[in-house]
């Protein structure tokens, strides 16, 4: 007769496996600005305040629509650029000689 028809559990030899803790009590503790938001928000604070100093300094100039078209029309071969390399990276045939190719491109862009 074997094990489990006998009533026996197929774990009664075997070490107990520790129940892992909820993750929300593990954000309890942290508090409201603990490590992780701060690694998680930093940055985009740091953007933030980058683009409200340059908004500041520059009269509202940043933010008028012929300087965001500008913004648009300046960078979009990198747009281009960084969405075939998004269908690339998604479609499992990661490359990463994209780099040398804007750096080479970019110069020639004007002509």
């Amino acid at each position: 007769m074997n094990d489990l028809s006998a009533g026996k559990s197929m774990t009664s030899g075997a070490a107990s496996i520790p129940e892992a803790k909820p993750a929300a009590d593990a954000r309890a503790k942290r508090g409201f600005l603990g490590t992780s938001q701060v690694r998680d928000y930093g940055l985009l604070v740091a953007l933030l305040l980058i683009t409200l100093f340059f908004e500041y300094t520059t009269n509202g100039v940043l933010f008028q629509p012929l300087n965001l078209t500008n913004l648009i029309l300046q960078n979009s071969y990198v747009v281009v650029m960084a969405l075939g390399m998004l269908l690339v990276i998604v479609a499992g045939h990661i490359d990463l000689s994209i780099g040398s190719i804007v750096g080479f491109v970019g110069p020639w862009r004007p002509f």
